[in-house]
């Protein structure tokens, strides 16, 4: 009896566990986790201050051989800036371990973001996300929908070696966005490093 109990309330601690494992606000269509975070001067930003506008979330990690590749290629640079005068806004987030609003401010300056970094160093927004590895970028629209989540282009070689038939998801999904067009490349598989 005290056997079977205990094998019951074991598998019933594992359906709760599979349950709350699972993320639904990270699905496309679904309403994004809304959040506050403290950018790299110390200054909250709420997700839902920005209803009305387009929002890239970019994760990245300093370390990343990925955010490395895209960093020397200046590709989140060229495109806060490409959508800026179309409303987009661009915020980065580090939800490293070693994530810290001085760290991230100097980040930014060595790498002339002229958008925010937001410190998650206790990967609350991250987990809420879904993100485990990076880069990673969720996209979210005026009406606080998620409408993009996964890698940033389809190149997964860690130098950004050009290869045939190379494209910038984000870039592709915005410009539709923009256009008033729906987004058609609506997810993708995830590469890079795990988030640390």
């Amino acid at each position: 009896m005290i056997l079977r109990l205990t094998l019951t309330s074991a598998i019933l601690c594992l359906s709760i566990l599979n349950a709350q494992g699972e993320n639904p606000t990270r699905k496309i269509g679904t309403n994004a986790p809304a959040f506050t975070l403290q950018d790299q001067n110390g200054r909250n930003v709420t997700l839902q201050e920005l209803i009305g506008k387009i929002v890239v979330l970019e994760w990245f990690d300093p370390d990343c051989d990925y955010t490395k590749r895209d960093i020397l290629a200046a590709t989140s640079k060229t495109l806060s800036e490409k959508y800026k005068e179309k409303g987009v806004i661009w915020l980065a987030v580090d939800s490293t371990r070693d994530s810290s609003g001085e760290r991230d401010k100097a980040w930014r300056a060595q790498n002339q973001w002229t958008f925010d970094v937001l410190h998650d160093a206790n990967k609350a927004v991250a987990k809420a996300f879904g993100v485990s590895t990076v880069p990673y970028f969720a996209i979210v629209d005026q009406n606080g929908t998620v409408v993009y989540l996964g890698i940033g282009d389809n190149d997964d070689s860690r130098k950004g070696e050009k290869k045939e038939g190379k494209i910038n998801l984000v870039d592709k999904a915005l410009e539709e966005m923009t256009s008033g067009k729906a987004v058609t490349a609506r997810d993708s598989r995830p590469y890079g490093c795990p988030l640390r």
